[in-house]
């Protein structure tokens, strides 16, 4: 019975026959639990990296625990493995999963410093694999990949993200027209719109202001949807004060007879009939 061999060892003042008993056991968590609360002088000896614990078919929570154990030993280089050594094999949640991978990019970056680029990249690789790409463009920005953090906020059709890139490297020549070329041709083009949900796509389009492409898309999802975008549509063109765009979106699109849209047609007529 270890626990009880583990109390009395503890209580004879033999932590390190606890230790022992749980190391010889291959019961490592055990051995690194007594370590790090009675004997933490033991505990480097008994963190592992990633090639000796971590693929032996442990779970995600003991892969972390031994990565924490690591951090108290000052393991550096081995905490940095354990937590790069987490996969969607354990996890499921993408949330947990990029906390996960952020310790070691946090770690490389605060103790492995000729590590830190290759962990950003391992990492930003693997957040755009569990749909998490904008933190992924974050990490690339963050050692100067300007070029694919750009891929990402392509991918995910944020443009106003993706000209922030493009001011950012202005005072580089070939790379800020690299990737104004870039990101032109994805809007033009519209960059796998089509794998986009509909509302998420109005909705971008909208905010980076192709309202073609917005009524195109709710046009051939629903009436719903296209009247929801034309009273946006529309109040936005009042606000700029362009009455006559906004009449004549109204004669392209239609007018619906919803109460929502009342007040803009009053504003309208009031708007034309005060006109010269």
């Amino acid at each position: 019975d270890y626990q009880h061999a583990e109390q009395c060892f503890i209580k004879g003042s033999k932590p390190e026959m606890a230790i022992a008993a749980y190391k010889e056991a291959g019961m490592m968590q055990d051995a690194q639990r007594i370590a790090q609360k009675y004997r933490p002088d033991m505990l480097a000896g008994l963190v592992g990296g990633a090639s000796s614990y971590g693929n032996q078919g442990q779970s995600g929570d003991e892969i972390v625990q031994q990565a924490k154990y690591a951090e108290i030993s000052g393991n550096y280089v081995n905490a940095i493995e354990l937590y790069l050594s987490v996969t969607v094999d354990h996890f499921s949640d993408p949330q947990q999963l990029e906390d996960i991978w952020e310790k070691a990019v946090d770690l490389a970056m605060k103790y492995q410093k000729d590590r830190f680029e290759e962990v950003v990249r391992i990492v930003a690789e693997r957040l755009k694999d569990i749909g998490r790409g904008d933190v992924a463009a974050s990490n690339y920005m963050g050692i100067g990949m300007y070029e694919e953090a750009t891929d990402c906020y392509i991918e995910l059709h944020d443009w106003a993200q993706a000209e922030d890139v493009i001011r950012q490297v202005e005072r580089t020549p070939d790379l800020h027209s690299r990737l104004r070329r870039k990101v032109d041709q994805a809007k033009k083009t519209g960059a796998g719109a089509t794998d986009l949900d509909p509302i998420d796509a109005c909705e971008r389009y909208f905010k980076d202001g192709e309202h073609e492409r917005m009524f195109d898309v709710a046009s051939k999802h629903s009436a719903e949807l296209l009247n929801k975008y034309l009273l946006k549509y529309s109040k936005l063109l009042l606000k700029n004060g362009q009455f006559a765009t906004a009449v004549t979106a109204f004669v392209q699109r239609g007018t619906p007879i919803i109460p929502n849209f009342y007040p803009i047609y009053n504003h309208l007529a009031l708007e034309i009939l005060a006109g010269p």
